[in-house]
C-alpha cells in the first residue's frame, strides 16, 4: 500500500469536531515496574443519544440515478449543496442537490464528464471550499476538478488502482493505492 500527500494552497477551511468528554475520576494504580491509570467515564459518553439502528432502520428511495456501468463511488460535498458521482463507465456526474429532490423523473447533471478517467472511479472527495473534487481510478491516478472552471489536474505516482482520496483539513491532498 502506497499513500501519497500533494499540497494544496489558498483554501480556507471550516471543520466542526465534536467536544470530547472528560474522565469522570482517574486513579493510578501502582504495580512493580507497570503504572496503570484506571479512567472511568460517564456512561453517557460512551453511547450516543439514539443508536444508529434506531436513527437509520429504514431506507427510503428518493431519487434514481441511472447509469452505463455500475456506480462505484459518490460523496456529497461539505456544504450539502452538490452529490458527486463514479462510475465503472469511467465517467464522473456532478449534480444539484437541491434539484434532484424537486424534479421528477430522471434527474440531469450539472456537469457530465464521459471517459473523464481511462478506468473505473473508484473514490471520490470534496476539499473543504467544495470548489474541487479528487478522483481516484484503477488507471492509477488521482485527478483533481476545478468545479468553476472545469480545469483538470492529473497527478501521477501510484503504480496499483487508488482506492481513496481524502482531503486534508489543511487543504493537503491523501490518496492511497493498492501498489503492492
Amino acid at each position: 500500500m502506497q499513500s501519497q500527500v500533494f499540497p494544496q494552497s489558498q483554501v480556507e477551511s471550516q471543520v466542526y469536531l465534536p467536544p470530547t468528554q472528560e474522565p469522570k475520576k482517574a486513579e493510578h494504580v501502582q504495580d512493580d515496574s507497570f503504572e496503570w491509570q484506571d479512567l472511568e467515564m460517564e456512561k453517557s459518553a460512551l453511547q450516543p443519544e439514539s443508536p444508529p439502528h434506531k436513527r437509520f432502520s429504514k431506507l427510503s428511495e428518493v431519487i434514481r440515478i441511472e447509469e452505463e456501468g455500475a456506480i462505484r463511488c459518490g460523496v456529497f460535498s461539505n456544504q450539502g449543496k452538490f452529490l458527486c458521482l463514479g462510475s465503472n463507465s469511467k465517467q464522473l456526474r456532478l449534480f444539484d442537490l437541491s434539484s434532484i429532490l424537486t424534479q421528477t423523473g430522471t434527474p440531469s447533471a450539472l456537469l457530465a464528464l464521459p471517459n473523464y478517467h481511462q478506468g473505473s472511479i473508484y473514490c471520490l472527495d470534496f476539499d473543504r471550499s467544495d470548489q474541487l473534487i479528487a478522483s481516484g481510478s484503477n488507471d492509477k491516478t488521482v485527478k483533481v476538478l476545478d468545479i468553476a472552471s472545469h480545469s483538470q489536474t492529473v497527478l501521477q505516482g501510484h503504480r496499483g488502482i487508488v482506492r481513496s482520496v481524502q482531503w486534508a483539513q489543511d487543504s493537503q491532498l491523501f490518496s492511497a493505492s493498492s501498489d503492492g
